[in-house]
């Protein structure tokens, strides 16, 4: 199922998610992005332990939205031997 808000500053596809979950038994629910459940990274977070404590589960987010660095990882040119 996919629930989209279509105004901002709403919470009907929320609203609408936690009912459709309560009314099928689903206790496990998965976003690709916390973005996907609120723009505002504080209000993801809100949105997310509210849906979890409506459904008794658990959200799972798939992706971090932190932005990976932009430098490449440190190797050792040694491969880390002393």
């Amino acid at each position: 199922m996919v629930f989209v808000e279509k105004r901002w500053q709403r919470t009907l596809a929320l609203n609408a998610l936690m009912a459709y979950c309560q009314g099928h038994g689903i206790r496990h629910v998965i976003v690709p992005t916390s973005e996907h459940l609120n723009q505002l990274p504080v209000l993801a977070d809100v949105s997310k332990e509210a849906l979890e404590q409506d459904i008794g589960g658990q959200v799972w987010i798939v992706a971090s939205m932190e932005k990976p660095s932009s430098y490449p990882p440190t190797v050792a040119k040694n491969g880390g031997d002393k």
